[in-house]
């Protein structure tokens, strides 16, 4: 029967075992792993699924052991190896990263074989990138520091124990051959034994010892040490300079600066000069530019009065052409020769010129131009010549004589016109007033220089029309202006009229205004207003028919005799008619109407009718009425109504 106490034991230190296992897998930083020979991975530890940029090794396990490797060719040198020694330790392999990039890594590795089942692999991985780097560059640093160090000019020797166990080139040129294995007193004189000595005593633990001086091969050298480290071993650095060749180098370093100098002052000289050409050459451009595009005459004439310079614009005006007049007298160009010496005479004088001259074209035009000219000298003050600008201004003169006649013409129109004329700036002061305007209001042109706008104004009108102005200034649209002046005597002055803005660039400049004196028309007007009403009140008021009527003998006007006696005779009320297209009303036979037509002609040929009618009334009375048909004549003498 078996020991129950024994097996209970047995199972506690498997499971013990099994989960020391567990953590080494799953706690440990190298990569474990177990696939079978096809590349399937059975199993794998998180570490490794990390070195190989998975997140977790069930990620990793879904990839191909064969995909993880930098090539197939790799992949099957491992296999290869494997098999033929049934383990590899520290075996070299490179892996592929998630990300593309190959990782170096070193791995041990077992076959293991079931002769009851499939062989599988077990292994270990570390990632070796990072020092297989360091190693790389280790190596590049101390490549370089040989390739430094077998080049450099000074003597570099190491001693250890007293005698020397490496030597530059340098210092083997410096010896005359190679030092190693020579103690330091076989390579240096006696005299120098105690100096240098000094420098490998008991007591001295150099830092940097020196510089001493030091003889060697009958050169005077300078040697510094230092303590350093040779295979491990603490050891000596000597370094010895020759000073006639430090000081060679520095005559020749001096040399060279002194060359490396001039040759900078040289090329920023060049470059200078480069500079100003290339800025001299672009100033030429531009004003050959200037010259060839501008729309004035340009013209230049050496010492001689011969023409040097004759622009596009010149040839247009001129009409000879640059290879036809270059080199010929400038006198050729001007219509009198007189002239010509005027302006000579003034350069002489005043070395410029600025004023109207004659030229005269190729075929014998006649021009008026306005020529600035002045003489040209070099940095040394030598006369090169006599430049000028000069610009047709025969159209300008005619278009300002033109324009002189036309402000005349206005002039005097505005100053023989029989309205009121002003000019108001916007401080409401006079910039001008007509000579109606003065005669009307009493003032002289020196008197009105001291008036504003308000101190013509009648005092019961002065705010509304100085509110008008403003309005009137501030761009509102102008309209009919009425108010009342008040002359320099005292005179009370109606006017009306019209007002606008000057402007300039969008600015208001002036208020002008025209005015019409309608004191009299107003006067008048009252008079006919009167006149009116009286007429009105007896039309009105009168116990006899009065009425008008049209050439189409439409009833116009009529008061209260009128109605009352049409009412009584026929019985209906009298209708007023000014529409054209409105037929007049008849209301009575046809014989009645016939007989009015013919008395209204008369009338209308201008002559006064005068007849008598009887009609019985509406309720069967006898009525007899004495009418006159007077004509109203119109403005041009024709007969407008009756």
């Amino acid at each position: 029967m078996p020991d129950t106490n024994t097996q209970s034991g047995l199972e506690q230190a498997y499971l013990e075992l099994q989960r020391k296992y567990h953590n080494v897998v799953t706690r440990g930083v190298a990569g474990m792993y177990r696939t079978n020979l096809d590349g399937c991975i059975l199993e794998c530890n998180d570490a490794l699924a990390q070195m190989l940029g998975h997140t977790t090794a069930e990620e990793l396990m879904q990839e191909k052991a064969l995909d993880l490797y930098g090539s197939k060719k790799e992949r099957d040198r491992f296999l290869e190896d494997l098999k033929r020694e049934g383990k590899l330790i520290n075996y070299t392999i490179r892996l592929r990263h998630r990300s593309g990039r190959v990782i170096e890594a070193l791995e041990n590795v077992y076959l293991d074989r079931n002769e009851d089942g499939p062989s599988s692999i077990m292994g270990t991985i570390v990632d070796v990138t990072a020092f297989r780097q360091a190693e790389l560059e280790q190596r590049a640093l101390t490549h370089s520091y040989r390739n430094l160090v077998d080049h450099i000019r000074d003597g570099l020797m190491m001693v250890h124990k007293s005698r020397i166990v490496y030597t530059n080139p340098a210092a083997d040129q410096l010896v005359g051959g190679s030092a190693v294995g020579l103690s330091l007193k076989e390579l240096f004189s006696k005299e120098d034994h105690e100096r240098v000595s000094g420098l490998f005593s008991a007591t001295s633990d150099p830092i940097d010892q020196g510089p001493i001086p030091v003889h060697l091969k009958g050169k005077e050298l300078m040697l510094h040490a230092v303590a350093s480290i040779h295979e491990g071993e603490p050891a000596m650095q000597l370094t010895l300079q020759d000073q006639g060749a430090q000081q060679e180098l520095l005559r020749q370093q001096l040399r060279v600066r002194m060359a490396e100098e001039v040759n900078q002052v040289l090329r920023e000289e060049i470059d200078r000069h480069r500079v100003t050409q290339e800025e001299l050459r672009k100033s030429r451009r531009f004003a050959r530019s200037l010259i060839d595009s501008s729309l004035d005459m340009i013209l230049a004439a050496d010492p001689a009065g011969r023409i040097s310079e004759y622009n596009p614009a010149a040839a247009m005006r001129f009409g000879w052409e640059p290879e036809q007049i270059m080199g010929k007298e400038s006198t050729l160009l001007y219509a009198d020769p007189q002239e010509f010496k005027r302006v000579q005479q003034e350069l002489d004088t005043h070395g410029m010129f600025a004023g109207e001259i004659r030229n005269v074209s190729c075929t014998g035009e006649e021009f008026t131009s306005f020529l600035a000219a002045s003489r040209m000298y070099d940095e040394d003050g030598a006369l090169l010549g006599v430049m000028g600008v000069s610009r047709d201004i025969t159209q300008l003169k005619r278009d300002q004589e033109a324009l002189q006649a036309s402000e005349e013409r206005y002039r005097d129109l505005f100053e023989n016109a029989t309205d009121l004329i002003q000019s108001v700036d916007q401080e409401g002061r006079f910039q001008y007033v007509n000579s109606a305007w003065r005669s009307t209001l009493g003032y002289t042109a020196e008197q009105v220089q001291d008036l504003s706008l308000a101190d013509i104004l009648h005092p019961d009108h002065r705010a509304e029309c100085m509110q008008q102005f403003d309005t009137v200034m501030k761009g509102a649209e102008s309209r009919i202006i009425r108010t009342v002046f008040v002359g320099r005597d005292g005179q009370e002055i109606a006017v009306e009229g019209s007002t606008n803005l000057s402007r300039k660039a969008g600015r208001t400049l002036a208020m002008r205004s025209i005015f019409r004196d309608v004191t009299n028309v107003q006067a008048a007007r009252r008079q006919v207003q009167q006149h009116e009403a009286k007429m009105r009140a007896l039309f009105e008021s009168s116990d006899h028919m009065f009425w008008t009527v049209d050439p189409g003998i439409k009833l116009t006007s009529y008061n209260r005799g009128y109605a009352a006696m049409i009412q009584r005779l026929h019985g209906v009320e009298p209708e007023i008619n000014t529409d054209p297209k409105k037929p007049r009303k008849r209301f009575a036979e046809s014989a009645y109407h016939d007989f009015w037509e013919a008395k209204y002609k008369e009338a209308f040929e201008g002559r006064t009718t005068r007849f008598e009618t009887e009609r019985n009334d509406v309720n069967g009375q006898r009525v007899c009425n004495e009418i006159f048909l007077s004509p109203v004549f119109g403005p041009e003498g024709q007969v407008i109504e009756v």
